[in-house]
């Protein structure tokens, strides 16, 4: 008995208040004499509001627009620099190839060296002859 003392006294508390009406009725909106609620006002401020906003929206819309096809532009002026890119190095490696040095310097008048010949060459820059072989070679052999 002792434990249904504070059950029933918690009840009391919280489950007979709650049963009572909550819900009351607001009374009407009292207006002063001489003033008046002026719906037609506030309908303008609403559209005003959603005016501006619209407004906002479009000019936000339309920067991300432009900022999108400028994206776009930079996106193909990349690919085209890195196709130039590729091209430029496949030229570079095409030509230092040892085949395409050895005719460019067959075109220049360029000898491959004379494997029976150690001494080195030179050209007299004054008179155009060719030095070397025999005279430049190293003496002892």
């Amino acid at each position: 008995m002792a434990i249904l003392n504070p059950v029933r006294a918690a009840h009391s508390l919280v489950v007979l208040p709650t049963q009572q009406a909550v819900l009351r009725l607001v009374p009407d909106l009292k207006v002063a004499p001489g003033q008046r609620l002026h719906r037609v006002a506030f309908l303008k401020l609403m559209i005003l509001v959603l005016t501006v906003g619209m407004a906002f929206l479009l000019v936000i819309n339309t920067l991300l627009t432009q900022d999108a096809f400028t994206l776009r532009q930079l996106e193909r002026q990349v690919i085209d620099i890195s196709a130039q890119e590729e091209s430029i190095t496949q030229q570079a490696a095409r030509q230092s190839s040892p085949t395409e040095l050895a005719a460019k310097a067959n075109a220049l008048g360029m000898q491959a060296p004379n494997p029976k010949q150690d001494s080195p060459q030179f050209i007299d820059l004054q008179s155009g002859k060719i030095l070397g072989g025999e005279q430049f070679a190293p003496k002892g052999q």
